[in-house]
Protein backbone atom coordinates (compact mmCIF):
# COMPACT_ATOMS: atom_id res chain seq x y z
CA UNK A 1 0.00 0.00 0.00
CA UNK A 2 1.12 3.15 -0.82
CA UNK A 3 -0.76 6.44 1.18
CA UNK A 4 0.19 9.45 -0.63
CA UNK A 5 -1.62 13.10 -0.90
CA UNK A 6 -1.09 14.66 2.27
CA UNK A 7 -4.61 16.59 3.76
CA UNK A 8 -2.31 19.27 5.63
CA UNK A 9 0.88 20.66 4.77
CA UNK A 10 2.20 20.29 8.06
CA UNK A 11 2.49 16.40 8.21
CA UNK A 12 6.07 16.30 8.01
CA UNK A 13 6.02 13.17 5.70
CA UNK A 14 5.46 13.31 2.32
CA UNK A 15 4.01 9.39 1.82
CA UNK A 16 4.39 6.04 3.61
CA UNK A 17 5.15 2.71 1.96
CA UNK A 18 3.33 -0.29 3.59
CA UNK A 19 4.31 -4.00 2.97
CA UNK A 20 4.63 -6.98 4.23
CA UNK A 21 7.46 -8.45 5.67
CA UNK A 22 8.51 -11.71 7.44
CA UNK A 23 10.93 -10.68 10.19
CA UNK A 24 12.61 -13.72 12.21
CA UNK A 25 9.92 -15.85 11.28
CA UNK A 26 7.37 -13.53 12.12
CA UNK A 27 4.49 -12.01 9.62
CA UNK A 28 4.40 -8.10 9.92
CA UNK A 29 4.08 -4.46 7.99
CA UNK A 30 6.80 -2.42 7.60
CA UNK A 31 5.95 1.13 7.34
CA UNK A 32 8.23 3.22 5.49
CA UNK A 33 7.98 6.78 5.98
CA UNK A 34 9.33 8.96 3.04
CA UNK A 35 10.60 12.67 4.56
CA UNK A 36 12.05 15.18 2.10
CA UNK A 37 15.44 14.30 2.89
CA UNK A 38 15.50 10.93 4.71
CA UNK A 39 13.51 7.56 5.01
CA UNK A 40 12.68 5.98 8.17
CA UNK A 41 11.15 2.45 9.00
CA UNK A 42 8.47 1.19 11.36
CA UNK A 43 7.71 -2.49 11.61
CA UNK A 44 4.09 -3.11 12.69
CA UNK A 45 2.85 -6.05 14.22
CA UNK A 46 0.39 -8.39 11.45
CA UNK A 47 -3.10 -7.65 13.76
CA UNK A 48 -2.72 -3.94 13.83
CA UNK A 49 -1.94 -3.22 10.01
CA UNK A 50 -5.53 -2.86 9.29
CA UNK A 51 -5.92 -0.01 11.96
CA UNK A 52 -2.60 1.20 10.36
CA UNK A 53 -4.20 1.59 7.65
CA UNK A 54 -7.50 3.10 8.40
CA UNK A 55 -6.27 5.59 10.65
CA UNK A 56 -3.45 7.04 8.39
CA UNK A 57 -6.69 7.27 5.29
CA UNK A 58 -8.92 9.30 7.55
CA UNK A 59 -6.38 11.63 8.82
CA UNK A 60 -3.47 12.05 7.26
CA UNK A 61 -3.48 10.90 3.56
CA UNK A 62 -6.32 11.28 1.01
CA UNK A 63 -4.75 8.59 -1.68
CA UNK A 64 -3.93 5.10 -1.16
CA UNK A 65 -2.51 2.84 -3.99
CA UNK A 66 -3.40 -0.82 -3.08
CA UNK A 67 -1.55 -3.76 -4.86
CA UNK A 68 -2.64 -6.74 -4.52
CA UNK A 69 -1.66 -10.23 -6.41
CA UNK A 70 -5.35 -10.07 -8.61
CA UNK A 71 -5.40 -6.18 -8.79
CA UNK A 72 -4.33 -2.94 -7.81
CA UNK A 73 -6.68 -0.61 -6.29
CA UNK A 74 -6.60 3.37 -6.45
CA UNK A 75 -8.37 4.97 -3.35
CA UNK A 76 -9.36 8.57 -3.71
CA UNK A 77 -10.70 10.12 -0.34
CA UNK A 78 -10.46 13.62 -0.46
CA UNK A 79 -14.17 13.81 0.32
CA UNK A 80 -14.07 10.60 3.17
CA UNK A 81 -17.20 10.47 3.26
CA UNK A 82 -17.59 9.31 -0.18
CA UNK A 83 -14.51 7.78 -1.56
CA UNK A 84 -13.78 7.19 -4.97
CA UNK A 85 -12.53 3.35 -5.49
CA UNK A 86 -10.77 2.62 -9.13
CA UNK A 87 -9.65 -1.01 -9.88
CA UNK A 88 -7.50 -2.72 -12.58
CA UNK A 89 -5.94 -6.16 -12.97
CA UNK A 90 -2.28 -6.36 -11.56
CA UNK A 91 0.66 -5.16 -13.03
CA UNK A 92 4.00 -6.61 -11.50
CA UNK A 93 5.73 -9.72 -9.99
CA UNK A 94 5.20 -11.56 -6.74
CA UNK A 95 6.16 -9.63 -3.79
CA UNK A 96 9.20 -10.86 -1.82
CA UNK A 97 8.72 -10.87 1.62
CA UNK A 98 12.20 -10.72 3.07
CA UNK A 99 13.63 -7.88 5.58
CA UNK A 100 17.06 -7.70 4.03
CA UNK A 101 16.38 -7.55 0.19
CA UNK A 102 19.33 -8.00 -2.32
CA UNK A 103 19.94 -4.90 -4.05
CA UNK A 104 19.51 -4.86 -7.68
CA UNK A 105 22.29 -3.32 -9.38
CA UNK A 106 22.17 -2.41 -12.53
CA UNK A 107 25.76 -4.05 -13.02
CA UNK A 108 25.87 -7.18 -11.17
CA UNK A 109 28.82 -8.16 -8.95
CA UNK A 110 30.02 -11.75 -9.66
CA UNK A 111 29.94 -10.96 -13.56
CA UNK A 112 33.10 -9.91 -15.59
CA UNK A 113 32.22 -6.05 -17.04
CA UNK A 114 35.34 -5.51 -19.51
CA UNK A 115 35.15 -1.64 -18.85
CA UNK A 116 35.03 -2.20 -14.91
CA UNK A 117 38.39 -4.30 -15.61
CA UNK A 118 40.10 -2.31 -17.82
CA UNK A 119 39.25 0.68 -15.27
CA UNK A 120 40.96 -1.66 -12.33
CA UNK A 121 38.03 -1.42 -10.17
CA UNK A 122 37.48 -5.63 -10.90
CA UNK A 123 38.86 -8.26 -11.11
CA UNK A 124 38.87 -10.49 -14.91
CA UNK A 125 36.65 -13.29 -12.86
CA UNK A 126 34.12 -10.61 -11.57
CA UNK A 127 35.03 -9.56 -8.17
CA UNK A 128 35.43 -5.95 -7.01
CA UNK A 129 38.55 -5.17 -5.38
CA UNK A 130 36.76 -3.73 -2.02
CA UNK A 131 38.64 -0.49 -2.54
CA UNK A 132 37.29 0.58 -5.11
CA UNK A 133 33.94 -1.00 -3.84
CA UNK A 134 32.41 2.81 -3.91
CA UNK A 135 32.99 3.27 -7.20
CA UNK A 136 31.26 0.30 -8.05
CA UNK A 137 28.11 1.35 -6.51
Amino acid sequence: MVFSDRRRKSTEYRKITLRPVSIKGEYMYQAEYHYDKKVTHRNIPYYEGVDFALETVRDTFKQVNIFTEDEDIQVLASKADRPAVRRKPASRPEADLSHDRKKRYLLRDGQPCDFLIELGVMSPEGRIYKSHYAKFR
